[in-house]
């Protein structure tokens, strides 16, 4: 039996479609997905699809018969297992777009981890997917690494770790480092340039010339230390970067947050109803006892001849 191989691909925010449909006319709407999983890029491990293998991966993705998993199937033991009860999904399509295949899938309704999947990808975390296949055709390449020419696709998977290159094509990480970049003054941002009237842009580039020749009249001979001090105002370290993708990350899942949250403190509220109403069924029954009446009469006026008339005694009525 031949050994799975497994090669990720993460893709780019704009790539990916999540949205809802019936399957069959008149049927239920299931949750659906389409995204790049595979492409002829070569990736970390030096192996490469070529346009005949995607064609072969397609192929099986067409069949209706690729189950969608999570992280191929691993469990926290370590071990692997494609138990049917594990599946999210199935992919029911596939397609070839220049050299980057598209897969289709839906997911199975009501399946919590499925619909937390589709939530991931509609705000644009870099979920990868990975395809599990066995190799039927491939070619060894000068200095290591394989060009798979035929594959058998065992299934593809949601994962978090990708193999593939293109996985830096985040459109939220570019928007991150572009933004780094006109910080550290490597590049301009073109938004702010095109408010600025005309008038202003005159005003300013007449100020920067006059400050540029006097500065250079004042200190011709330090051009050297000026460039180096650029340089460090310019360099950018990886810790920042992250910092950064860890906000934008921050400000994408708050919303997702906050909404869990009101379904806690719903959850909460309807768990305290219950137990109160619960107590109340399940409390001790208790006899009712008789309560006495007291039943006041008007006392009646002395009578004419002067002597008082009885009081009547008070009686209890039950």
């Amino acid at each position: 039996m031949n050994n799975l191989t497994i090669k990720t691909y993460t893709p780019a925010t704009g790539d990916v479609r999540v949205w809802r449909q019936a399957l069959v006319e008149g049927g239920p709407e299931v949750t659906m997905i389409r995204v790049p999983i595979s492409s002829t890029s070569v990736d970390r491990d030096g192996d490469e699809f070529s346009q005949s293998g995607l064609q072969a991966l397609k192929r099986d993705l067409d069949s209706g018969k690729v189950p969608l998993y999570l992280d191929h199937g691993y469990q926290p033991s370590g071990a692997r297992l494609y138990a049917a009860l594990d599946m999210v999904g199935a992919w029911i399509a596939g397609e070839i777009e220049g050299s980057t295949l598209f897969g289709t899938a839906f997911l199975e309704p009501e399946n919590w981890i499925g619909d937390s999947l589709a939530r991931k990808i509609s705000a644009g975390l870099p979920i990868g997917f990975s395809v599990g296949f066995s190799a039927s055709k491939s070619t060894p390449k000068q200095g290591g690494g394989y060009v798979f020419d035929d594959a058998g696709l065992w299934e593809v998977s949601a994962v978090g770790i990708p193999s593939n290159p293109d996985a830096v094509n985040s459109a939220a990480v570019m928007a991150v480092v572009k933004s780094l970049r006109v910080k550290a003054g490597l590049e301009v941002d073109m938004t702010d340039t095109k408010k600025k009237k005309p008038e202003e842009d005159e005003e300013q580039d007449e100020e920067e010339k006059t400050t540029c020749e006097d500065e250079e009249e004042k200190a011709p001979e330090s051009d050297d230390e000026t460039d180096e001090e650029d340089e460090d105002e310019k360099s950018v370290s990886l810790d920042e970067i992250r910092s950064i993708v860890a906000d934008e990350v921050a400000k994408a899942v708050a919303p997702i947050l906050t909404t869990l949250k009101s379904l806690d403190a719903l959850a909460e509220i309807k768990s305290l109803i219950e137990k109160q109403a619960t107590a109340s069924t399940t409390a001790p029954n208790r006899k009712p006892k008789p309560r006495g009446i007291v039943v006041a009469k008007s006392e009646p006026t002395e009578e004419k001849s002067g002597e008082p008339a009885e009081k009547p005694a008070l009686t209890p009525k039950y």
